[in-house]
């Protein structure tokens, strides 16, 4: 099942873009889709090679706005990573996108579908808070939109695999164990990131348990 989460204020999406934007350290991106972006309809999935990844086409043909949009998703200048509605949006379709998402009759569009690999690090981080058959790939999603409306990212994860492993925990009365094999996934999650400490219940634990 996928997780999103596109509330940069979420513990979720803080450790998402922690993952993938340390100074330290860079993700493997392994493929990226553009779509609905200045003369881009839609790219479909371009895969992105160890070595070199070339892009070939006639003048005029998108090559350079697609390499803009996939700067955008991670500038150098924290200012450029910003999608422009009237701006970057096909010209001849803006109208029409703009009403359609105001009515409801369409989603929003997503500008760049990036895909990373997750490294070693990355799900050994994972797995110790969920333990290791939480994830079901290596694949981390990075979702770009249009305006204000932050990034969200995307992990697939076995529900039932993440609260068995929560519940687990010896550290954690029953009562509260209980809780975790019951609970829905997105409230174990929220319990789980907001706990300092994956031995001793704290008094958020304990709280979240009663309720």
């Amino acid at each position: 099942m996928v997780r999103r989460c596109a509330d940069p204020s979420h513990p979720l999406q803080r450790r998402a873009i922690s993952w993938t934007l340390r100074e330290d350290r860079t993700a493997k991106l392994r493929k990226f889709t553009v779509k609905e972006f200045k003369s881009i309809w839609d790219s479909g999935p371009i895969e992105v090679d160890d070595s070199v990844t070339c892009l070939v086409g006639k003048n005029e043909s998108g090559k350079t706005a697609l390499l803009t949009a996939l700067y955008r998703t991670n500038p150098i200048i924290p200012e450029d990573g910003c999608f422009n509605l009237t701006y970057d949006y096909p010209k001849r379709e803006v109208e029409d996108y703009r009403f359609a998402v105001e009515k409801g009759d369409r989603q929003e569009a997503v500008v760049v579908d990036c895909v990373y690999e997750l490294e070693a690090e990355d799900k050994a981080v994972v797995a110790d808070t969920f333990g290791a058959k939480t994830l079901e790939n290596d694949e981390l999603r990075h979702l770009t939109y249009y305006g204000e409306r932050p990034s969200g990212f995307q992990l697939v994860v076995n529900d039932q695999a993440a609260r068995e492993h929560l519940a687990s925990n010896s550290g954690f009365p029953a009562r509260l164990q209980d809780s975790l094999k019951a609970a829905p996934i997105g409230k174990t999650l929220q319990f789980c990131l907001a706990t300092p400490s994956q031995t001793t219940p704290s008094k958020h634990a304990r709280k979240w348990s009663e309720k």
